[in-house]
């Protein structure tokens, strides 16, 4: 049992990895550090091993490594055997060893451990019985996962914001729903997936189950659009070390939308409301976990109305709207502000509409400007 040609042969594989990932080495040994046909533990293979998993745990990348021992007997060699996979393992990330004897005794390799837990989470002794357990904590901790994988039973929710209005049941059939096929994945670059229309571009509509709803009863004119009947666990993306190929797909959703006459508008308004996510779920239709949606955000142009109440038969006010340019950290009160236009307010350019109480007002509706600035707008005196 060398540990160091395979500690070794970890590092030189990592060395070629590039991408942007959790780096994870395990050392699985059933036997001593020693030489072929040996039972005696070998100093001097153990203080390769633990100087190479120095190498190891002290590159850029931040490897973790854990150390496993299945043994049936380690007689006399206990300690020594248990000391050197300790100090191997990420337990010890700054361990080294620094001499070595012939001796038998556990003294018979010296140590430089730095700050440590000695039997921590990094380092376990195994029975049969165990390695279950053991490979769960150690794909939990490498970034993984032990809960059973997503399923069919996984739910994609979209709720678009009240900004916009979404097909009804009756046109449904707008909504379209795609498999978009992984066609680049490597060791060392991003994963990359066919452009819509090419060959790699499965339309899945009538395989999945799509449902929506508009102006639900509490009045808020959000449409919810849900997908269902894609099997997320066996569409995982990425590179296929099996086949030495690219695997997988990712589901698109494309929705419709037209813009809702009561939007407010700004330069970056949000298509997607709270409550869009998927909702990974196993073949038993048990809750995996939920993972938020990013928003897409659109430039919309801004509307603004004005309610002005006792104009009597010709009667009418004058309003002056000033706009500022839109800046991050915008501040109202140190902003300079530009004289845009007047506005001529009366019961003839007047038109009703229903407030979020439900009542009739009337108002002047200034429709299509500019979303890249900030308004105000001031009564004439």
């Amino acid at each position: 049992t060398n540990p160091a040609v395979g500690l070794n042969q970890a590092l030189n594989y990592l060395e070629g990895v590039n991408r942007e990932s959790t780096k994870t080495v395990v050392l699985f040994t059933d036997g001593c550090p020693a030489s072929q046909g040996s039972t005696h533990f070998d100093a001097e293979y153990a203080f390769n091993a633990v100087n190479t998993a120095y190498e190891i745990k002290n590159k850029s990348y931040s490897p973790t490594i854990f150390t496993i021992g299945l043994f049936t007997d380690l007689g006399t060699n206990e300690t020594q055997v248990m000391n050197y996979m300790n100090y191997a393992s990420s337990n010890y990330p700054k361990a080294q060893a620094t001499a070595y004897s012939t001796s038998t005794s556990p003294e018979s390799v010296t140590y430089s451990p730095g700050d440590g837990t000695y039997g921590g989470d990094y380092f376990q002794m195994a029975g049969d019985n165990d390695l279950s357990s053991i490979f769960k904590a150690i794909a939990e901790a490498s970034g993984g996962s032990s809960m059973p994988a997503a399923s069919s039973s996984s739910v994609m929710v979209d709720i678009v914001t009240n900004s916009f209005n979404i097909p009804t049941n009756a046109s449904l059939g707008s909504v379209k729903v795609y498999k978009d096929t992984c066609t680049q994945a490597s060791k060392d670059a991003d994963i990359s997936f066919a452009p819509k229309n090419s060959e790699g571009w499965v339309d899945i509509t009538g395989k999945v189950t799509l449902k929506t709803h508009q102006n639900d009863p509490e009045g808020t004119p959000e449409g919810e659009v849900s997908v269902s009947g894609f099997d997320y666990g066996a569409n995982w993306c990425g590179w296929d070390d099996q086949v030495k190929g690219p695997h997988g797909n990712k589901l698109v959703l494309e929705i419709p939308i037209t813009l809702n006459d009561d939007a407010v508008g700004g330069p970056r308004v949000e298509t997607n409301a709270d409550g869009a996510q998927l909702i990974l779920k196993d073949e038993s239709g048990n809750e995996l976990g939920r993972y938020d949606f990013v928003s897409p955000t659109l430039p919309i142009p801004v509307s603004i109305w004005i309610q002005k109440q006792g104009l009597v038969g010709d009667d009418s006010a004058v309003f002056t709207l000033r706009r500022s340019p839109f800046v991050e950290d915008f501040d109202p009160e140190t902003a300079k502000w530009d004289t845009f236009t007047k506005i001529v307010v009366n019961e003839k350019n007047m038109v009703t509409i229903t407030d979020s109480e439900g009542n009739s007002v009337k108002v002047v509706k200034i429709s299509g400007l500019d979303p890249n600035y900030y308004y105000k707008i001031e009564e004439d005196a």
